[in-house]
């Protein structure tokens, strides 16, 4: 699957503030858009992986959007791992 397709396709999709507006609209018009940007008092990324396994453990199709990340393989394999193993693709 191309990644136009699973945001084609999510029901849910988790993002960052940063996500521009031009991507979350690539989300079908299914999907619920949840920012989970962090702000100050917000919780840590931990909280963000257990929503995200919450809902695929329910049967949704789920999609993390991250913005502004130079390094998004280190910090995308964090949020990644705890999914694996459980249908996730």
């Amino acid at each position: 699957m191309t990644a136009l397709e699973l945001l084609a396709g999510a029901e849910f999709a988790l993002h960052d503030a940063l996500v521009p507006a031009e991507v979350l609209r690539l989300c079908g018009p299914q999907a619920t858009l949840i920012d989970v940007g962090k702000r100050p008092g917000t919780g840590p990324d931990q909280s963000i992986t257990a929503r995200m396994v919450q809902l695929a453990r329910s049967g949704h199709d789920v999609v993390r959007l991250k913005g502004a990340i130079r390094s998004s393989s280190a910090v995308g394999a964090r949020s990644w791992r705890p999914c694996a193993g459980r249908g996730s693709r």
